[in-house]
């Protein structure tokens, strides 16, 4: 073979690597970037399940309040004196605190901790993300991009940001 024959194809067997190289690299993005996206999509799909939950939950409360306040009028009819008035009162609000579970006191402590660092809680979405061993609670909020993590002692009340 001359020098230009052999020349010419040790660029051709070059680009075909460089080619190849290329290849994969583009390949093994794109199959990342689809696996992100179903990450975030099924994260999103779970939060939105874990909202309706709680959106059901507060509207069972809700019910319960009403139901709750009907039946205190009631009381109050035939009660004769306010101070046993004053006294079922502050049983129903204990009754109500106990009837909550404790991922759903885990996320009224963290929006009590966030209105009380950042003022107010309004728009900003809070959801039950798991327990950990040593018993505490995770709770989310903000956005997909930028999550907050609370961990919340639901026992203690106590609530710290991760």
């Amino acid at each position: 073979m001359s020098k230009g024959a052999k020349r010419t194809l040790g660029i051709v067997i070059i680009l075909i690597l460089i080619l190849l190289v290329v290849w994969m690299v583009y390949s093994n993005v794109t199959k990342e970037t689809n696996n992100l996206n179903t990450l975030n999509t099924t994260q999103m799909e779970s939060a939105e399940s874990i909202n309706e939950v709680i959106e059901n939950q507060i509207e069972n409360t809700t019910e319960n309040e009403i139901v709750n306040t009907i039946e205190n009028e009631e009381i109050e009819e035939t009660s004769k004196n306010d101070t046993e008035k004053t006294e079922e009162t502050d049983k129903e609000d204990t009754s109500e605190e106990e009837t909550l579970s404790e991922d759903e006191k885990a996320i009224k402590y963290a929006k009590e901790y966030y209105e009380k660092e950042y003022g107010s809680s309004e728009g900003v979405n809070f959801t039950y993300d798991g327990v950990r061993e040593d018993g505490s609670f995770i709770v989310r909020s903000g956005t997909v991009e930028k999550p907050i993590y609370f961990i919340v002692n639901v026992k203690t009340g106590e609530v710290s940001m991760k």
